[in-house]
């Protein structure tokens, strides 16, 4: 009895002891698992607060840290919202092929925990949406944002303000693909929404007020455009304060109309403002500092300081080809600014290479029928009208015409600047009545949407004049001329090269009814603004010089006029 009393015993303790060791353990690993938990959370937190101060690269290590700990943990739902941040960062860093990757291992854990049209897939579904929209894949966006949309109003109802995000993401789709009606449609269903829920003054209401201001810009409708931009800065400022991207994004927007509208001085003060803010924020060698670079190029080329202009844009192009690529939309909006600039500068062969760049990228990724593919014909037209090649040109305009009524309708600026060009090609080709034809449907368009004292409307004034000088009509031509002048003045100044062609074409004017002197006194004026605006070799500075030297010739001052044909001669040489 003793024996088995012993041996009970024995076993009772040892089955104590496991049961207490066991328990230790648990404890152990419950303790060690409360720490990791505690320290992820950390470093998720951690991580939240350097993405929302923009520092991705930070960020990005301290979500990995927390994932590393939630993956060992085996805690799903952390790993996903660790999943969801890392591709955010990915994405704000322009790393969208990694981005895609992290957020397609989100959508595949959640298709695991949750059924197939819970309203988390649709989070994954718009996060994806949102990556394919910035490799300019389209279509793959706008089906994962319908994904989304159904999920959404299955889950909410179609008033609930996540379904209002899904309409204003697929409105950013038509926006791009130049469907600006239906853009509109779903933005203001959004809007409508997302005021009822947040009210007047919330950052979603600016998002849709910026989105809403682009549409009406690509519209041609400059004026509620800047409203818009200017109510969506208003809520921005006490929001994410003045020195924030939100804000400097509201800044080059509204910098954008003023170029647009002729006030170049504010343009650039609200592009530069921008820029600083950027800067300060991204540094210098950043995207979002190149896309404040290119607005800078725009505006510098309407001044006509193509140097410049050429100057900003390839700083912008080098970061951008670098972080995009050379196939990227932003890319190739960039050669096509950089290949107007080599038109200005009349290097036509080089401009006509980066507009073909540009086309190529542009065709593979818009609709044939887009407006971004229309002004690529229309800079390709005007290469061929530069080198003489007047039906090659026409055709072109065309297709771009056809291009432009189909996606802004036939009562846009943009429309007008094509018949502008189609009757400056048949001027070239003599066809002087079809060409005035032309330049008085400008005209009218012009007037209605931009205004009697837009630098638009003097070009077209000015080629009127040009018409009515041929035929003789002096008068007429002499009245077309100085009120494009005027209007040169008031927009640009006394220093434009605009003002240049001017004073070439009244100075052309008073040589055929030989009132010299008066031409001549142009003709000066129209040199020394020529050498600072375009430089001593230029097609433009050469037509100054062979002007002048007519002059002279008809003066009998000889030796002027032959100095005066030599630098023309100078002038066409590119310099070495």
């Amino acid at each position: 009895m003793n024996n088995l009393t012993t041996t009970i015993s024995f076993i009772v303790s040892r089955r104590i002891l496991l049961i207490f060791f066991c328990l230790s353990y648990s404890n152990i690993t419950y303790s060690q698992t409360k720490i990791d938990t505690s320290t992820a959370s950390q470093y998720f937190t951690k991580g939240k607060e350097l993405l929302n101060k923009r520092k991705t690269d930070s960020s990005l290590t301290y979500f990995e840290k927390a994932l590393l700990i939630y993956e060992t943990i085996g805690d799903q739902k952390k790993i996903i919202d660790c999943y969801d941040k890392i591709s955010q960062n990915q994405q704000n860093n322009f790393d969208y092929d990694s981005a895609l990757v992290t957020a397609k291992k989100g959508l595949v854990l959640r298709q695991e925990l949750f059924e197939k049209e819970h309203p988390q897939i649709a989070l994954s579904y718009t996060q994806i949406g949102h990556i394919h929209k910035d490799k300019d894949q389209y279509q793959k966006a706008i089906s994962f944002y319908q994904k989304a949309l159904k999920i959404q109003t299955k889950a909410f109802g179609n008033k609930d303000h996540r379904t209002a995000d899904s309409y204003h993401h697929i409105g950013t789709i038509h926006h791009v693909l130049a469907q600006y009606d239906r853009a509109l449609i779903y933005y203001q269903k959004s809007l409508e929404i997302r005021t009822k829920h947040f009210g007047k003054r919330h950052e979603k209401i600016a998002e849709s007020y910026i989105d809403i201001g682009i549409t009406h810009y690509h519209l041609g409708k400059d004026r509620q455009a800047l409203a818009y931009y200017n109510k969506a800065l208003k809520i921005r400022e006490p929001i994410f304060g003045k020195h924030s991207p939100e804000v400097a994004f509201c800044y080059n927007h509204i910098g954008d109309i003023y170029t647009r509208i002729d006030y170049y001085g504010k343009a650039l003060e609200y592009q530069k403002k921008g820029l600083d803010i950027m800067i300060s924020i991204f540094g210098k060698n950043h995207p979002n500092s190149a896309f404040f670079y290119s607005s800078i190029a725009v505006t510098n080329r309407y001044k006509g300081f193509n140097n410049q202009a050429l100057l900003f844009n390839n700083k912008a192009l080098t970061i951008l080809e670098k972080k995009l690529g050379p196939r990227h939309t932003r890319t190739s909006s960039l050669y096509n600014e950089i290949g107007i600039i080599y038109n200005k500068k009349g290097l036509y062969n080089r401009s006509l290479e980066y507009f073909q760049k540009s086309l190529k990228i542009k065709l593979k990724i818009y609709p044939e029928k887009h407006s971004y593919i229309g002004s690529n014909y229309n800079n390709i037209g005007l290469m061929h009208q530069k080198r003489g090649e007047y039906d090659r040109a026409i055709t072109f305009y065309k297709k771009t015409l056809v291009n432009f009524i189909y996606t802004l309708g036939e009562n846009h600026n943009a429309v007008a600047r094509i018949y502008n060009n189609i009757a400056n090609t048949y001027q070239a080709k003599k066809k002087y009545s079809i060409a005035l034809k032309y330049y008085q449907k400008a005209l009218k368009i012009r007037i209605n949407t931009i205004g009697k004292y837009h630098s638009e409307i003097s070009y077209t004034y000015l080629e009127i004049g040009n018409i009515h000088k041929i035929n003789k009509e002096y008068n007429i031509a002499l009245a077309y001329y100085q009120k494009a002048l005027k209007i040169h003045k008031r927009v640009s100044g006394e220093d434009s090269y605009y003002i240049c062609d001017t004073y070439n074409a009244l100075a052309s004017l008073f040589f055929e009814k030989k009132e010299y002197h008066k031409a001549l006194e142009l003709l000066k004026k129209s040199i020394k603004i020529r050498l600072v605006t375009d430089g001593e070799h230029h097609p433009r500075t050469a037509k100054s010089y062979n002007q002048l030297a007519k002059v002279y010739a008809k003066l009998n001052e000889h030796k002027k006029a032959i100095a005066h044909y030599n630098h023309a001669i100078t002038a066409n040489k590119n310099p070495s």
